[in-house]
């Protein structure tokens, strides 16, 4: 039970870094995804001015449109990441250990469907009621 545990924290410490895009909360908020540097003027240049000039252009709309998809995209590079390493874990070239505990080995089912449930808000099999 303690390496199930275990593994559904790292889980949704998985899913919260997953769900939160820097740039798409820079755009939110300055409506550009740049980084800020505190109370400089910045000359941008090449891609970053050609991200910043795209980001001001659009419309409220267009702009939470785009965080969006940045936020999906991360999510599908997490997704990703672990459908690999579910690949690693079956041909029995990686283990997930913490604390010398197969953690990998608690898993509900895939380490990519337990990441899309956990993103959906889906509640861990035995927390549905």
């Amino acid at each position: 039970m303690a390496a199930q545990q275990s593994y559904r924290r790292l889980m949704d410490k998985i899913v919260e870094r997953a769900k939160s895009s820097v740039t798409a909360r820079r755009i939110r908020q300055n409506g550009h995804g740049e980084h800020p540097l505190a109370g400089h003027e910045v000359t941008l240049h090449g891609t970053a001015a050609r991200r910043h000039d795209l980001s001001v252009a659009l419309s409220d709309a267009q702009r939470d449109t785009l965080c969006e998809m940045l936020e999906n995209e991360r999510q599908a590079a997490f997704h990703d990441f672990l459908a690999l390493l579910e690949d690693a874990i079956a041909l029995d070239d990686v283990q997930i250990l913490q604390k010398g505990v197969d953690i990998g080995a608690a898993r509900e089912e895939t380490l990519h469907f337990d990441f899309i449930c956990r993103v959906e808000d889906d509640a861990w099999p035995d927390q549905d009621e």
